[in-house]
C-alpha cells in the first residue's frame, strides 16, 4: 500500500455487527427451528477471517516485534473469553441436573475448564448434567468458540510468510495466492472424503485451521492491494456477489468461490467511504455477541422461552447477548485490560 496519510473506514465496525448477528440468528434457527430469514450459514464465519487477514498486517507494524504483537492480541481477546469460559462453568451450575457437590467434583467440570481455557474445546464442549435432553440438538455448551483457536494460528502464520518472503525474497502477492488456492484444495480433498465415507472426522478437519486459511489469506491479499480494490470498489463488490450467487451452481463452488468472493463483498461493504480521523471502536461489542451467544440460546430453550413466537423469542436473547456484553466490557474486561496496559 502506498505511503500517505493513515486513512480509517467508518464501516468496518457495522460490517462487524452484521456478521455477528448473522452467526447469532443461524444459530438462534438451528437450536430452536424458528426460521428467522438469514443469508446462508456458511459465510458468517468466513467473513470475520477475512477481516481479520485484513487487519492483521498493519496491527502487526504498529507493535514493531512479536512479543508486543502477540501481547496486543492476547490483550483484546483473553479478557472477555475467559469471562465466558468461567462464568458459563460456574453460572451454568445453576441448571445442571446434578448436586453442586457432584457437579464441582466431576472430572468432566474441570475438563470443560482445562480444554476450553486452552482453546481445546472438541476435547470437552459440554458440562456434567447440562443441556442434556430432547430439547438439544447437542450438550455443547458453546459451539461457537471453536473459531478462537483457528483465529490464533492463523495469527501465528502471518510473522512466518513476512520472514520467508523478506528471507527467500519472494513475490508477496504470489505467495499469498499459492496459500489461497492450496487451502480451497485442502478443504475440498477433506470434504470429498467425507462424502465418500460418511465419516464426520473429515468433516471436521475440512474446516480447521488450513481449511479457513483461504479467506484469512484473501483479507490479507486484499490489504495489499487496498489502493487497486477500492479505486475499483463498486465493480469488486458486483462481481463479488455475482461470484457468490454464481457458487451454488457448480459441484463444491460454495468452498471454491467463496473465499475470494465473500472476502471481496465483505472488505468491499467495509471500505465504502473513508475518513482520517480515527473513528472509535471502544464500544464495539460484536466479539462480545459472537462468543456469549450460544450458552444463552441454550439457556432461552431450558427455560422454554424458544417456544415463544419467533420474534419475541429473538428480541429476548438480543437483549441479553447485549446486556452481558456491555457488562462484560465495561465491569470486568475495561478494568483488567487498563491494569494490563499500564504495565
Amino acid at each position: 500500500m502506498a505511503s500517505g496519510k493513515k486513512v480509517y473506514y467508518p464501516y468496518m465496525g457495522l460490517v462487524r455487527y452484521v456478521l455477528a448477528l448473522g452467526v447469532v440468528i443461524a444459530h438462534f434457527n438451528e437450536a430452536t427451528q424458528h426460521l428467522v430469514p438469514i443469508y446462508p450459514a456458511y459465510y458468517r464465519v468466513g467473513g470475520f477471517f477475512a477481516l481479520s487477514g485484513f487487519l492483521v498486517y498493519p496491527s502487526f507494524c504498529k507493535a514493531g516485534n512479536l512479543k508486543t504483537f502477540y501481547r496486543n492480541r492476547a490483550v483484546r481477546i483473553l479478557p472477555a473469553y475467559i469471562f465466558i469460559i468461567l462464568l458459563s462453568a460456574i453460572g451454568l451450575s445453576a441448571v445442571s441436573t446434578l448436586p453442586l457437590q457432584e457437579y464441582f467434583t466431576s472430572p468432566v467440570f474441570w475438563k470443560y475448564l482445562a480444554a476450553n481455557l486452552t482453546f481445546q474445546n472438541w476435547l470437552q464442549p459440554s458440562l456434567p448434567g447440562v443441556f442434556e435432553g430432547a430439547d438439544f440438538l447437542t450438550p455443547a455448551v458453546n459451539a461457537a468458540l471453536w473459531t478462537m483457536k483457528v483465529d490464533w494460528c492463523l495469527y501465528l502464520t502471518v510473522p512466518i510468510l513476512f520472514w520467508v518472503v523478506k528471507k527467500w525474497n519472494i513475490n508477496r502477492n504470489k505467495l499469498i495466492i499459492s496459500i489461497i488456492v492450496l487451502s480451497v484444495l485442502y478443504r475440498i480433498l477433506f470434504l470429498w472424503m467425507y462424502d465418500m465415507t460418511g465419516r464426520a472426522f473429515y468433516e471436521i478437519l475440512s474446516r480447521q485451521i488450513f481449511g479457513q486459511a483461504s479467506y484469512y489469506y484473501a483479507g490479507l491479499l486484499i490489504y495489499f492491494n487496498q489502493e487497486k480494490f477500492t479505486k475499483h470498489l463498486a465493480v469488486y463488490i458486483i462481481l463479488s456477489f455475482i461470484l457468490i450467487f454464481s457458487s451454488f451452481a457448480i459441484p463444491y463452488g460454495l468452498y471454491i468461490l467463496t473465499p475470494v468472493a465473500l472476502s471481496g463483498a465483505v472488505l468491499g461493504v467495509a471500505l465504502i467511504g473513508k475518513t482520517e480521523r480515527k473513528p472509535d471502536q471502544s464500544h464495539n461489542i460484536s466479539y462480545q455477541m459472537y462468543i456469549f451467544h450460544y450458552p444463552l440460546i441454550k439457556l432461552l430453550i431450558y427455560f422454554h422461552l424458544a417456544q415463544l413466537p419467533a420474534a419475541a423469542a429473538l428480541s429476548i436473547l438480543l437483549a441479553a447477548i447485549i446486556l452481558l456484553s456491555l457488562f462484560s466490557q465495561y465491569c470486568v474486561e475495561g478494568p483488567i485490560i487498563k491494569r494490563l496496559r499500564r504495565r
